[in-house]
């Protein structure tokens, strides 16, 4: 990694704190400055998703739009549903593409770590910069997997610990620790590009059924150890556990039934 303590780099991460998001137009000259173009390589980056042209992509923390715009004009046929937690930084944002002739954006608020219900299935999640504000990422991420077609990506690109440029504190993500959050959320390595950007990593993910193939049926009734959880019995799905909650669950259940990941099942007559 270069390194390079541009005041443009030292902006970007100050633009990612909660308070930056109060005038979001202040910080925009500095999130779509040019010269972020040196470092951020938007082109290599989006050639690097491997998108179709009616792709529907979900952009995590979408911000000012730098990332959002350039995906709503890749993508000729599809859509970009941009997730912002900021009331503020969401109007900008929809001022921006309101004011284009793009028609294919679509800004949504969110809570960082909040339940998303999104209106389609979709091909790819993107999160640049932004994983260290979301709260209870594991479970987030697992919310996130039933929205994802067959064949969907997440793909998460951010700054590790030993980043040249410093973020304020808290805002660095060891991609150890985002690999292994991942994997609990029901997520398996795809893609690791490590020379693609100076100061950030990308790591490209698929959920675990997706990339695995098992022919196992899991049992209607069967009973999972959670180690120093005990164990947790499903007899039937109720409608009393909230739909994301269950099809995460369902989903590790699966995984681990097949033995595509650790974990003891015990099936019930």
């Amino acid at each position: 990694m270069k390194n390079h303590n541009s005041n443009n780099m030292e902006h970007q991460d100050d633009g990612h704190s909660h308070q930056a998001f109060d005038n979001p137009g202040l910080f925009a000259k500095r999130f779509d400055a040019p010269e972020r173009d040196e470092w951020q390589k938007p082109e290599q980056v989006i050639d690097a998703l491997n998108l179709s042209d009616n792709a529907t992509v979900v952009e995590i923390g979408a911000g000012t739009g730098y990332f959002t715009v350039r995906l709503a004009e890749q993508l000729k046929n599809g859509n970009v549903i941009a997730l912002e937690t900021s009331p503020k930084m969401a109007a900008h944002l929809e001022n921006r593409v309101g004011g284009s002739a793009l028609k294919n954006v679509h800004v949504r608020l969110s809570e960082p770590g909040g339940q998303t219900n999104l209106p389609e299935k979709i091909d790819l999640i993107m999160c640049v910069d932004s994983y260290h504000h979301i709260t209870d990422r594991v479970v987030y991420f697992s919310q996130l997997i039933q929205q994802l077609k067959q064949g969907g990506r997440l793909v998460i690109i951010d700054r590790p610990a030993d980043s040249p440029v410093v973020p304020p504190h808290g805002h660095q993500t060891p991609p150890d620790v985002v690999k292994k959050e991942m994997k609990e959320a029901g997520f398996e390595l795809t893609q690791e590009l490590d020379l693609l950007l100076p100061y950030q990593f990308y790591l490209a993910f698929e959920p675990i059924a997706f990339t695995k193939n098992c022919d196992k049926t899991l049992p209607a009734s069967f009973v999972y150890d959670f180690g120093n959880s005990g164990n947790i019995k499903l007899e039937k799905l109720s409608g009393r556990y909230l739909k994301w909650l269950v099809h995460a669950i369902y989903l590790q259940a699966t995984a681990r039934y097949c033995g595509l990941v650790p974990g003891r099942w015990v099936a019930r007559a």
